[in-house]
């Protein structure tokens, strides 16, 4: 019963990690370790964090373009990084949400030079010397 839990919550971090919105890995992790709180599972957060990095050594490598211009742009490049994380099968995609540029994930790696987490930092950064 409790694996089924268990690979529930790897499986919701891991889809979660393609849609993370800016959100860093330890703040999604730290939802997800809410979550599990709130359920009473908190017991399990250290078989659900090995579940966690089972399934990312099965997690295919992601290039994610804003645009096909930045795909056009910086195809070879990505394609070459990326290649440096895995020795297979590469997934490329195209994520209006990143304003511009791009970003390559890879099971606990992330290269990520888009707009949009530029402008994440730049409001943090304004909003923090302010708060």
């Amino acid at each position: 019963m409790h694996s089924n839990i268990t690979n529930a919550y790897a499986t919701a971090f891991l889809k979660s990690l393609d849609k993370n919105n800016g959100q860093s890995r330890t703040e999604l992790f730290e939802k997800l370790a809410q979550r599990a709180h709130r359920h009473g599972h908190s017991k399990l957060l250290p078989a659900i964090s090995r579940a966690i990095l089972r399934g990312e050594s099965t997690f295919t490598p992601t290039i994610t373009y804003a645009t096909e211009k930045d795909r056009t742009i910086h195809q070879e490049n990505c394609r070459e990084k990326a290649s440096s994380l895995t020795n297979g099968e590469v997934i490329e995609k195209i994520d209006t949400t990143l304003v511009g540029g791009w970003r390559i994930e890879s099971k606990s790696r992330l290269v990520d030079t888009s707009y949009r987490l530029a402008l994440i930092n730049l409001y943090k950064s304004l909003t923090s010397q302010h708060g």
